[in-house]
């Protein structure tokens, strides 16, 4: 289906690439190639495996495989020609001894993680209660509703949105975030907050620098909640958030409690013309299952906004 080097691409990007040429039948270079990933430390690795779609099948290498079923005779015959008999579900003993296997270890490994993480928390109180406050999923949202900024001018929500995170950034450690190469118009990166930007340098950064990639902002963004101890926010315009559909709607579903600052929101956005005029948007996000959305309109709405955010954790 793909005619670009994909290969090269991840390599562009920075990632060890590995290629296995028969991702058919090649399982000494399957496994071989697994071992060479887990042996770089240094940088991500993505392996690749050139195979044929349905492979062995009445309709391999056709897009029918994708979408239509095989049938029971198919079925069959595949059965038998792989050495699995007629049976229409089994699990071979050999490959069930590899799943048990694999989950003693991981219970075993479970166990060390647990002494170590007690033997932390006992030398370290204070800094294990925080980390069982952030794993959780606790922040301290009412204690936040009392110190941050309420309304006294007129301004922008996106100011006021700024003058809310200088807030919650000094407040809440475990709250990441960033912006998708619009930092300067989304105001997310209060001054007071004296953030450092996350980089290979700087890990305990709390500020990322997302570049033009809407998607793959909202991507990470699940990933860091999946992940649990930290709550991330990231933002754009609302119009580009069209662009991030995907991760936003997977982040709804899996009750992902992440943040999307939108701003610029307005239809009559004027000088930069209709490509930036959010005039489906808002109804579109309102529409979608499990996902919050709040458009304040002075500072105390706005941060009452960032506390339903952070209430909301799912």
């Amino acid at each position: 289906a793909y005619t670009e080097q994909k290969e090269a691409k991840f390599k562009a990007l920075g990632y060890h690439s590995i290629l296995v040429e028969d991702g058919n039948e090649d399982y000494k270079g399957m496994r071989e190639a697994i071992e060479e990933a887990k042996s770089i430390k240094d940088k991500p690795k993505v392996i690749s495996l050139r195979t044929t779609i349905g492979y062995q099948s009445n309709k391999a290498g056709t897009a029918k495989v994708h979408g239509a079923p095989l049938g029971p005779e198919e079925v069959t015959r595949l059965r038998e020609l792989w050495g699995m008999g007629k049976e229409s579900f089994v699990v071979p003993d050999a490959a069930r001894k590899k799943f048990t296997d694999a989950a003693a270890r991981g219970a075993e490994a479970h166990k060390t993680w647990d002494a170590l993480l007690a033997a932390y928390k006992k030398a370290f109180p204070e800094e294990g209660k925080k980390y069982d406050e952030y794993f959780n999923g606790c922040l301290s949202v009412e204690e936040l509703a009392k110190t941050l900024p309420k309304n006294k001018d007129k301004i922008a929500t996106r100011k006021a949105s700024e003058n809310t995170l200088a807030d919650l950034l000094r407040l809440a450690p475990n709250v990441v975030g960033g912006s998708a190469d619009l930092t300067g118009s989304n105001l997310t990166n209060p001054g007071q907050a004296k953030l450092v930007d996350y980089q290979k340098e700087t890990p305990e950064g709390r500020y990322f620098r997302f570049g033009v990639r809407e998607h793959g902002m909202c991507g990470v963004m699940n990933g860091i909640d999946a992940h649990g101890g930290l709550r991330a926010f990231g933002a754009t315009f609302l119009n580009f958030i069209s662009y991030a559909l995907g991760s936003v709607r997977l982040a709804a579903m899996s009750e992902h409690g992440v943040v999307y600052v939108a701003t610029h929101d307005s239809i009559g956005l004027g000088e930069d013309g209709p490509t930036h005029q959010p005039v489906e948007t808002l109804a579109g996000l309102r529409a979608t299952p499990n996902l919050l959305v709040i458009r304040p309109a002075d500072q105390t709405e706005t941060t009452a906004a960032w506390i339903a955010a952070y209430r909301n954790t799912k």
